[in-house]
Order: structure tokens, then C-alpha cells, then sequence
């Protein structure tokens, strides 16, 4: 397992998905800072989700934070919060040591 670092293209938030558990929250999105992650788990939908192990980290972090206070400004439902999975496409706790 190799890790990669690149840069992240636009879209960098993503409406949420039905196989995300929204919370209740009608301006629900989730974001992919980093793709993969370093365990091996049988019982995981990330394992052959992509063509490649490697994990991927994207380092362009502040253009991720301005696109998510883009979205916090333009959302559809003023009255509610926007909610924000940041955690979908890897584990970012098992990730920690390489990005903070």
C-alpha cells in the first residue's frame, strides 16, 4: 500500500447519498478529503470500491473549507443547519497520522 497525494478537483461536497444516514437533516452533504483506508476489514463497502488500495489524501484542504462555506451560505433549507459527513470514503481516525 502506497500513499498518494494529490490535488482534489471540483465537485469537493456531495449532496447526500440514501446509503448515508442523514440524521434527520434536509441540507445533508458528505466530502472525500481522503480515499481508502489501511485496514483490510471483509465486511467493508470500501474494499473493490476503487481500482487501486493506495490510500489517497488530498492536500488542497482550503479549497474543500471554501466550497464548504459556499454551501453553508447557499443551502436550500436556511432554517436547519448544514450537516457534513466528512468520513465517508475512508476512516480518518486510522488516518490521523498522516493528515490532521
Amino acid at each position: 500500500m502506497k500513499l498518494i497525494l494529490a490535488i482534489k478537483k471540483p465537485p469537493y461536497i456531495y449532496k447526500g447519498t440514501i446509503y448515508l444516514k442523514d440524521g434527520g437533516y434536509k441540507n445533508f452533504y458528505y466530502n472525500t478529503p481522503m480515499l481508502n483506508c489501511l485496514y483490510n476489514c471483509s465486511y467493508c463497502f470500501l474494499q473493490g470500491m476503487y481500482s487501486s488500495a493506495n490510500i489517497v489524501v488530498f492536500v488542497n484542504e482550503i479549497d474543500m473549507q471554501a466550497a464548504f462555506k459556499n454551501e453553508i451560505v447557499k443551502r436550500v433549507h436556511k432554517d436547519q443547519p448544514l450537516m457534513l459527513s466528512i468520513s465517508y470514503n475512508t476512516d480518518l481516525m486510522a488516518l490521523k497520522i498522516y493528515y490532521p
